[in-house]
Parts: C-alpha cells; sequence; structure tokens
C-alpha cells in the first residue's frame, strides 16, 4: 500500500497540520471526525463524534482497537480516499457499528494530508442517518454491495443512477458481460433497473495470450529456430498434400526443392 501511495500525486490535497487548525469543528452539532489511513486509525473527532461512539476523550477516540478490520473494510476506506481525492467529496451509506451494533449512515467525505508524515485520512461529516428497518437481511445486503469486486450500479427507470458501490464507482472495466434485472428500491418501494457487471477482461487476456502461444508453438514446430525457414518435416506434409490436391483435380504438380 505504501508503493501506491509515493506513486500518487497529493499535493493539490488540504494539509492539516495539527488538531488545533480544527477548533471550529466544535461549534458544529453535526459528527465530524477524520481517519488516518496509513494508520488505520481516528486521527481526530469533534465532541458529537466522542457522543456517537460512546467515548469521554479524543485520546480513546485515537486509541480505538482497529485490529479487526477485514482487509475488506480497509479497501473500501481506501477506496473512497482515492475517489475523494480525485472528485473533491464522496457521499455514500456507510454502515458503522458503536456500540457494537449497526447503524446506517449517510456520510460525506474529503480527502486531506493530516500531521507532520502528510498521511493519507479522509474527514467525515455525517447528519443524516439512514433507516434500513429491522430486518438484518438489509444490512447484510448493504455490506455485500460494499465489498464485493463485482461491480453493481442501480438505476430509476429514466436511467438516472439511484446507487453504485465502490467497485463500480472507481474501476474502469474494459471487457464485461452484464446482468440486468428488475428490483425495487429498499426504502422507496419504486421499481429499479439492477445491474451487475462482471470484470472478464483478465479471463479474456489469458485467452488470448495462450492463443499467441499456440500459434508460435506451431511456428517453431514448422520452421527451423535459428533460420525461420520451413522445416524438411514440413516441405514433406505440405509436398504430400499438393499432390493429393493435385490429383484429386486431375492436375500436375510442380514442387521445387533448393
Amino acid at each position: 500500500m505504501q508503493g501506491h501511495y509515493i506513486e500518487r500525486n497529493y499535493s493539490h490535497l488540504v494539509h492539516i497540520h495539527s488538531h488545533d487548525e480544527l477548533a471550529l469543528y466544535e461549534l458544529i452539532p453535526d459528527v465530524v471526525w477524520i481517519f488516518d489511513l496509513d494508520k488505520h486509525g481516528w486521527w481526530w473527532g469533534n465532541s458529537a463524534a466522542l457522543r456517537f461512539w460512546g467515548l469521554d476523550t479524543l485520546e480513546q477516540l485515537i486509541d480505538k482497537d482497529l485490529s479487526g478490520d477485514t482487509q475488506g473494510a480497509r479497501d473500501r476506506t481506501l477506496q473512497t480516499f482515492e475517489l475523494a481525492a480525485k472528485n473533491g467529496l464522496t457521499i455514500d451509506p456507510w454502515t458503522t457499528y458503536p456500540n457494537g451494533k449497526p447503524k446506517t449512515l449517510y456520510m460525506r467525505h474529503r480527502a486531506v494530508l493530516v500531521g507532520p508524515e502528510r498521511h493519507r485520512a479522509i474527514i467525515a461529516y455525517i447528519n443524516e442517518e439512514v433507516s434500513l428497518g429491522e430486518t438484518p437481511e438489509n444490512l447484510l445486503l448493504v455490506e455485500a454491495m460494499r465489498y464485493t469486486t463485482v461491480l453493481v450500479t442501480s438505476f430509476t427507470l429514466d436511467g438516472n443512477i439511484v446507487i453504485e458501490n465502490p467497485a463500480a464507482t472507481g474501476l474502469e472495466v474494459r471487457r464485461h458481460t452484464l446482468d440486468i434485472r428488475m428490483t425495487r428500491h429498499p426504502l422507496s418501494g419504486e421499481f429499479l433497473i439492477l445491474v451487475a457487471e462482471y470484470d472478464v477482461t483478465d479471463l479474456h487476456a489469458a485467452l488470448d495470450e495462450a492463443q499467441r502461444a499456440q500459434s508460435e508453438l506451431q511456428h517453431l514446430a514448422h520452421h527451423d529456430a535459428l533460420t525461420g525457414i520451413p522445416s524438411l518435416h514440413y516441405l514433406s506434409v505440405s509436398a504430400l498434400s499438393l499432390l493429393a490436391q493435385a490429383q484429386r483435380h486431375e492436375r500436375r504438380a510442380r514442387i521445387w526443392i533448393a
């Protein structure tokens, strides 16, 4: 991941040097926190963020143990940072677990750099809670769409995007297959078109490479590897084929061998 960081240029992002620069965020009632990707932990949070997590001090938030986070969760955070660094802002639903209970929120993210080390970070702004009901299957569906590598996008019947998962947002697919079906919005009940895209670029590349390798082996079997001229075996087989073809058409065949 560190190598990925070096390859990109984040000089256009705001650099927050210390917590002292964030005093004004204490004046707003919304939850605001900053998450440090390079240490995978919180860098700062306002009082509303501490109440959200049921904590008393900022140090408790910074020291919060996230060692149990899955690689999928880490990848999702990185995707969000890269998208925010590119577009300036992301807005999508996230499921968090304060006090061990799932809570789905609409979160706005901006990409920044923090501290003297200029770590990659995202500022999360939360001002709207999304109710997906008490059905745990709804939360499982949200989590599955979030972390799957399949590109999933839902559209209204007019063709407007309702939501797309991070895989669909962050990747450019060159060759893909589509699975299209009708579904319903989990909140409003309106009909939607659900499109799942499967990236088959690597499969096609492997098939093309196998075809090239087969052609090369066939060429090597019939030509001298050093000079590139046809081999004696190839000439013999070709001569027999030409003689048979001439016999079928009652013609003469002339073959010159230097």
